[in-house]
């Protein structure tokens, strides 16, 4: 799987859709689906709600296909415009970066010549799920201003969905005052601001909030310290600091009914309880035992490493003595056993305690990091040991 630059820093991206009650979204449209990151976060926090996901660049596309393939997400390969037919303008092998696709031209390379297509057309292939329950992301390198805000069906679409967060490429302040105009009424906005882009995020609610924020990746990171200070939703936006293949590799293999068990909390525990999963969490921290919603507990405490006294479906060791917290989960893991930062010298001698049978995962090796260095992402490593009773399908997912 394709991760480098798959995960975005700056949280808008999926802290919009998060809060979402389960139910409330029928449909996700994900336009500039790049990779799929977005389309595996809305099937995941969204197990009931149908998902599109657009993209137009065909070894992209494919990285997608690949990604999203036996998760029930519709891949289209497509480009969002006016209808007619589209092909690639900037060079062909920059998958990381933007990828600008403009109405073909006698010029154009055939090989990238995709059809365009509207938001109507695009809810019709979902079979026009009500736009009251549709979410919209769209990322599409400057159409967005070409061919949404200067036409007033997909505006009003757009007005009477449920949400949408967008990525605007040039024109940043006038397309904000504009979506501001016309959905101050009925929507709570938020726009991130930089240079002459920004990006906007508008949710239908009752609170009709409207805040500015000067985009800055690490903003969550610099700005929330694991202090007594801290509440949950200062990590609302949060993934958890894992590596970022091991995260997607958990959204794809494992359920919301499945339990998990985690030494070390924080991020992570809201994230998975998020997702709907039963969490339960140890930690000595008395700042993240505070974010996690637990009582800390002494790391030296025989309480500690001895809290797992029952089998958990996934099991992540990611808190102190991890040592002896490793060895005390493998009788209890039903599916997975998850341990970060396993790179580390004092981790690495671990895998060697791995009972024979258990097939081990290394997945790296860009992770975010605490607080303390700024957000960024540093090399680590996440690997995930899978029991023989932990049954692998075709497609490399657990039953």
């Amino acid at each position: 799987m394709y991760t480098e630059g798959l995960f975005r820093p700056d949280p808008q991206w999926y802290g919009i859709l998060r809060p979402l009650p389960i139910g409330t979204v029928s449909a996700v449209i994900d336009l500039g689906a790049h990779a799929g990151l977005f389309s595996l976060l809305a099937r995941f926090l969204h197990p009931t709600a149908k998902v599109l996901a657009i993209e137009p660049h065909a070894e992209t596309f494919n990285l997608l296909r690949e990604n999203v393939n036996g998760l029930q997400i519709v891949a289209i390969r497509a480009a969002f415009g006016n209808g007619n037919l589209f092909a690639l303008s900037g060079p062909k092998w920059r998958r990381d970066h933007c990828t600008n696709y403009r109405e073909a031209i006698k010029e154009s390379d055939a090989a990238t010549v995709v059809p365009s297509h509207g938001l109507r057309k695009f809810l019709a292939i979902l079979g026009d799920p009500p736009l009251s329950s549709t979410f919209w992301k769209i990322d599409v390198e400057g159409a967005e201003v070409i061919y949404i805000s200067g036409d007033d069906d997909s505006v009003s679409i757009l007005a009477d969905s449920l949400g949408f967060v967008m990525d605007i490429h040039f024109e940043g302040m006038q397309q904000w005052e504009l979506w501001k105009e016309r959905l101050h009424a009925t929507h709570s906005l938020e726009c991130w601001h930089k240079g002459c882009c920004c990006t906007i995020a508008a949710k239908r609610d009752q609170s009709r909030a409207i805040k500015m924020h000067v985009w800055k990746p690490e903003r969550v990171y610099e700005e929330v310290l694991v202090k007594q200070s801290a509440t949950p939703s200062d990590f609302d936006h949060c993934l958890p600091w894992l590596t970022y293949e091991s995260i997607i590799w958990l959204l794809l293999h494992t359920q919301p009914s499945d339990t998990i068990f985690e030494w070390g909390g924080g991020a992570s525990t809201l994230f998975f309880r998020r997702r709907g999963h039963q969490v339960t969490t140890v930690e000595h921290n008395a700042g993240w035992a505070k974010i996690a919603g637990v009582d800390p507990v002494w790391k030296r405490s025989s309480g500690y490493v001895g809290a797992l006294d029952r089998p958990y479906d996934v099991v992540l060791v990611d808190g102190r003595r991890r040592d002896e917290c490793f060895v005390r989960a493998i009788p209890f893991v039903r599916k997975c056993l998850v341990l970060d930062d396993s790179d580390r010298p004092e981790n690495a001698r671990l895998e060697s305690l791995v009972p024979v049978g258990w097939t081990t995962l290394h997945l790296g090796t860009k992770a975010r990091c605490n607080p303390k260095r700024s957000g960024k992402t540093i090399d680590s490593r996440t690997s995930i040991f899978l029991p023989p009773s932990a049954k692998m399908d075709g497609q490399g997912r657990t039953p």
